[in-house]
């Protein structure tokens, strides 16, 4: 399509921000409610500086997800960017991820659930955590399967991030 900018500039998947055609729709008449069109110049310096904050905005548009298979990787993240992790487990029969180190001061732990599409004992599901990066610096996670009453874990996991401004 003529004219068409890509994804980011219509605001779509990408960094976060207006996107190129949410500032050139800006007008002195939606800022001032005067009836009047800005001049070509400053709407294509909106647009310019839009997209420029598009890339250097910090934060991922979508969290990083992991699951099991990202054990023993690494990932570089920047501050504000989210971390979604997706576990197996099946809770009824005891065996529940627990945190051994949650990767702070670098990451800061939002939320802690599970996802059991069926209600039944001995179903499989997931446990989820989700976290954000907060400051600069090097952070660990790491959980472990385990029923609680048994010492020894059956599964283990650890993920190393580097944390950038």
């Amino acid at each position: 399509m003529p004219g068409d900018c890509g994804p980011i500039a219509r605001g779509g998947r990408g960094r976060k921000g207006v996107g190129l055609v949410g500032a050139a729709m800006l007008s002195e008449a939606a800022l001032f409610n005067t009836g009047s069109a800005m001049p070509a110049a400053i709407v294509q310096t909106l647009a310019a500086l839009t997209l420029t904050l598009a890339f250097i905005a910090p934060g991922r548009a979508e969290p990083l997800r992991l699951t099991e298979a990202d054990a023993g990787k690494s990932f570089a993240l920047r501050v504000g960017d989210e971390v979604e992790l997706r576990l197996g487990e099946t809770a009824s029969t005891g065996f529940v991820w627990t945190e051994q180190s949650n990767g702070a001061p670098a990451l800061k732990t939002l939320a802690k659930g599970s996802d059991y599409p069926v209600a039944m004992p001995g179903a499989p599901g997931a446990a989820l955590f989700r976290y954000r990066a907060e400051a600069e610096g090097a952070a660990v996670l790491s959980l472990r399967l385990a029923r609680g009453w048994e010492p020894a874990p059956v599964k283990e996991f650890l993920v190393r991030f580097d944390v950038r401004p």
